[in-house]
């Protein structure tokens, strides 16, 4: 079987790893469409330029089955939309834009056939009828650099604001404003706005990971900092406990963040513990060998339901 991936923009390097995992895991042959490379500048098949028509229509015309990122793209010189049906087809809903605009998702004219997926993330699924909530993300472990913190005795928490207001960035920047003022040793990492490997190698140098408390679930970038042995702090709510009732995400709010953070710079053995436990739930639950299956089986169902 063939499958095109097609997105406006990647998120989270997600659809390049299905792209690339698809072709090294299973017997489908898979090729990746992508409208423009953002600043993370995650790994790509095809980037459309001018020119590249005739060959884009070809390898659409050769696919058998569709996987959308985001939204259903067209061509103005090929019309996907005249190739779709229940069984060729799934949309993936990740991101902020899928959060908070959740119309932009919902086609009316082809609500009975689509699928969608949105992982465990219920502020993207609530909006979206019938969704494969059971694939969690994946992560590439040759591709995640180990964990280099200098030995300087100042701990530093890694934080990637892709929206400061959401993830409540102000919140976290003072807590540790007031901690290095009560004379502990912490320093923030502000990783924002660069590409993605130079992000890892900055990220590398924590010991801890600040996600956020406002969304309620878990992403890519907690999980590379469990793949970093990095302890991960922000908030679940009990939909993705569902999923995921031991996953070592410690649970903080705008109330016990700065509380939480000086218990872990002050134990290290707690510190080492939830380092040790955020590795392991990586390794079992998103590395990309052991989700590129569960693709694949998707693939097949929604193909021959």
């Amino acid at each position: 079987m063939t499958v095109v991936i097609l997105t406006d923009i990647d998120v989270a390097g997600q659809l390049s790893l299905l792209w690339r995992g698809l072709n090294a895991f299973t017997p489908f042959k898979a090729r990746y469409i992508c409208l423009k490379q953002t600043y993370l500048d995650y790994q790509t098949d095809i980037v459309p330029q001018k020119g590249m028509e005739s060959e884009i229509a070809e390898i659409i015309t050769q696919a058998d089955f569709f996987i959308f990122g985001r939204a259903l793209i067209d061509f103005p010189f090929y019309s996907i939309a005249s190739r779709l049906n229940r069984n060729n087809h799934l949309v993936i809903v990740y991101g902020s834009e899928a959060r908070t605009q959740p119309e932009h998702y919902c086609y009316m004219w082809l609500r009975k056939d689509l699928m969608t997926v949105s992982n465990y993330d219920y502020s993207c699924a609530a909006n979206l009828g019938f969704s494969a909530q059971h694939i969690p993300p994946m992560y590439n472990p040759d591709e995640i650099p180990p964990k280099q913190a200098p030995n300087d005795g100042i701990v530093r928490i890694a934080h990637t604001p892709t929206n400061r207001a959401v993830k409540q960035t102000d919140v976290f920047l003072k807590a540790c404003e007031e901690l290095r003022s009560e004379g502990l040793p912490v320093q923030p990492l502000l990783i924002e706005g660069k590409p993605w490997k130079e992000c890892l190698q900055i990220k590398r140098q924590a010991e801890i990971m600040y996600d956020q408390m406002a969304i309620g679930c878990y992403g890519f970038g907690a999980i590379e900092s469990w793949a970093m042995e990095q302890a991960v702090l922000g908030r679940l709510n009990h939909w993705v406990r569902s999923f995921w009732p031991q996953a070592p995400v410690l649970d903080v709010t705008p109330e016990t963040l700065k509380a939480t953070i000086k218990q872990l710079v002050e134990d290290p053995n707690l510190l080492k513990l939830a380092q040790k436990d955020g590795k392991a739930h990586a390794r079992k639950h998103h590395e990309w060998r052991k989700v590129i299956p569960r693709w694949e089986h998707l693939i097949r169902w929604v193909h021959e339901r």
